[in-house]
């Protein structure tokens, strides 16, 4: 990994953020959320590089799916790297791990039409489930690898590891606080860039 994501090109890299509400930035400021965070410590490495927050608080792949053409329609740019982020939704509303399958394969199927790169963020279920539970999450949590394989995309495989516990949430003791996103910016940064290292390299 060089770190020097977008030094080489014309144009500093743009990276669309496309998840809920944990790429939304739920209950924080604009500036508090994960896209933004990330956008401060990219431009360390490309001083003008851009994080685009297209997240969208309590949506199921489903919805994502039904989404994305407007939002790739939408785009004033074409980005370098798209982060893709759900799941926890499906999870949390009881939807089958088959479906969430099945739509993010849309998605990122769609995305390749479109020439866009991707990285799969995908998510674990906290420690301490009852068994019934923890067997139902286990599903959930095998559709990432097995994406990211099928695809041939990058997998960061749980964005929010190392970031849970007493103290690391609002007050709805579900999302995570300010200090926890910066953690979990901070954690994902050198994966992100290695992501861009090598979409730039397979563009080249």
């Amino acid at each position: 990994m060089s770190g020097d994501a977008g030094a080489g090109t014309k144009h500093p890299p743009l990276v669309l953020a496309f998840g809920d509400s944990l790429t939304a930035g739920y209950g924080l400021a604009p500036h508090q959320s994960l896209p933004a965070r990330l956008e401060m410590l990219l431009r360390r490495h490309s001083p003008h590089a851009r994080v685009v927050n297209a997240g969208s608080s309590g949506e199921t792949t489903a919805e994502a799916r039904r989404r994305l053409p407007r939002l790739l329609s939408a785009l004033p740019a074409h980005p370098a790297l798209v982060l893709v982020q759900f799941g926890a939704n499906d999870f949390i509303r009881g939807l089958s791990a088959a479906a969430m399958l099945d739509n993010l394969d849309a998605m990122l199927g769609d995305l390749a039409l479109c020439r866009l790169p991707v990285m799969l963020l995908g998510m674990r279920a906290p420690s301490g489930l009852p068994a019934l539970l923890r067997g139902a999450a286990e599903a959930y949590e095998a559709v990432y690898p097995r994406l990211a394989a099928c695809h041939d995309v990058p997998l960061y495989p749980d964005l929010l590891a190392g970031a849970t516990g007493p103290g690391t949430t609002l007050a709805d003791g579900a999302h995570p606080n300010a200090a926890t996103v910066e953690r979990v910016a901070a954690a994902l940064l050198p994966h992100l860039l290695s992501a861009l290292d090598a979409a730039q390299a397979r563009a080249a």
